[in-house]
């Protein structure tokens, strides 16, 4: 068997308005406003930090994925 390595995971968002909110029931853009950093902390159910807090001299790496297919308007 080989080692089993454990890795601290920590999230981060941007704390700025969201560009486009969908409402999803009608299809259609949405007039309200949201936070992208309260919302990961939301959906991701986790501590979330600001982005700008972000140091990568202090991590192992950096994981950073492609906007989603629901992030711009359709």
């Amino acid at each position: 068997m080989g080692s089993t390595a454990l890795l601290l995971v920590k999230l981060f968002a941007p704390n700025a308005e969201q560009m486009y909110i969908v409402n999803h029931l009608k299809e259609s853009p949405a007039e309200e406003k949201r936070n992208v950093l309260e919302e990961s902390a939301r959906r991701a159910h986790e501590d979330i930090e600001d982005l700008a807090d972000l140091n990568p001299s202090k991590l192992e790496a950096v994981i950073m994925p492609p906007a989603g297919a629901d992030s711009a308007p359709r």
